[in-house]
């Protein structure tokens, strides 16, 4: 099985360093480090999860960035079973 490996840990690490050098108010994890002035430890970063399928690549993204009750997260909404799921897990 082979996994598309074009944007993995490292490239997304970098985009996201890159972000937060240029102040991209466009990236995520840059906004919040301008925010709130939060240090962001890059090497302890880790890959949760991954897939080779973009839906579900970008259903889990929205899962694990609503894990996190923030006024900066930009994610797509999760469908109604899922939001379930999720208000149970809090």
């Amino acid at each position: 099985m082979q996994f598309d490996v074009r944007r993995n840990l490292t490239t997304r690490l970098t985009e996201h360093k890159r972000a937060t050098k240029k102040g991209d108010l466009n990236n995520n994890i840059a906004e919040h480090h301008l925010k709130t002035n939060h240090a962001i430890d890059w090497d302890s970063a880790t890959c949760l999860t991954y897939s080779t399928d973009y839906y579900q690549r970008n259903t889990l993204e929205s899962w694990f960035t609503n894990l996190e009750q923030t006024a900066l997260n930009r994610c797509q909404p999760l469908p109604a079973p899922y939001k379930r799921l999720l208000n149970r897990k809090q």
